[in-house]
């Protein structure tokens, strides 16, 4: 009958052929064809979905990593001029510390010799005196 349940498909198939070959046990066996190949069908569709899925997962994973290197590379080069800009920084610092302390020698140099050139006239005006 139409209602009997498939097991194993070629097994469902052998047990119909060995029955009367009646207009019943022809259309079962219509019956257990079409639904066998729906079965497989359904296995295709099943695995290229599958499939599919795998592939969409895969890409998904591959933009992941680019994204994370593209991020590294970028951390890499904000890192780079961070350093590049304190360098700058520190010797740009070291460049005015080194103009200061030359500007401090040459005003306490001019105030040496202003001090002389005093302590001379003083010496002097004693001398006339």
């Amino acid at each position: 009958s139409a209602s009997t349940k498939v097991t194993s498909g070629s097994e469902f198939i052998k047990q119909i052929c060995d029955r009367s070959s009646s207009e019943e046990s022809s259309s079962e066996l219509l019956y257990a064809g079409a639904s066998m190949k729906h079965q497989r069908d359904q296995q295709d569709i099943d695995e290229r979905d599958r499939e599919q899925q795998e592939r969409e997962q895969e890409e998904e994973r591959k933009k992941e990593e680019e994204q994370e290197r593209e991020q590294q590379i970028i951390d890499e080069e904000q890192r780079r001029e961070q350093e590049r800009m304190e360098e700058e920084h520190r010797r740009e610092q070291e460049r005015r510390e080194e103009e200061l302390r030359r500007e401090q020698e040459r005003r306490e140099e001019e105030l040496r010799r202003e001090q002389e050139r005093r302590e001379e006239e003083q010496r002097r005006e004693q001398e006339r005196r």
